[in-house]
């Protein structure tokens, strides 16, 4: 991002699959409030299945029981799995945030 916008940019940039491709937001960090309920439920389990796959994310089962790959139990791999549930409500003051979907020439891009 440093390369697009200058060395003096100095914010963090964190990336996610929740917006469209080229769209930009910008936080004011202030202007972020959250709040949490009661301490997160933590739970661990040696037989829950996983889908150890990270780029085209399906269920574990689809149509006509069709089993995503690769699947494996923690008992398989030896593994405990950690599941963290939290009550948890964030919101943006008014003007603390803003979403741009910029278009970029070819120059730029």
């Amino acid at each position: 991002m440093k390369t697009k916008v200058g060395p003096k940019f100095d914010h963090p940039v964190l990336s996610t699959l929740g917006l469209p491709a080229k769209t930009v937001a910008c936080f004011a960090p202030a202007a972020v409030a959250s709040g949490y309920q009661d301490a997160p439920q933590i739970e661990t389990s040696k037989t829950a299945t996983v889908h150890f796959e990270d780029e085209s994310l399906l269920d574990i089962v689809g149509p006509g029981s069709v089993v995503a790959m690769p699947t494996k139990t923690a008992f398989q791999t030896d593994l405990i799995s950690i599941r963290v549930r939290a009550r948890a409500a964030w919101a943006v003051t008014p003007g603390g945030a803003q979403v741009i979907n910029p278009s970029y020439s070819s120059e730029c891009a």
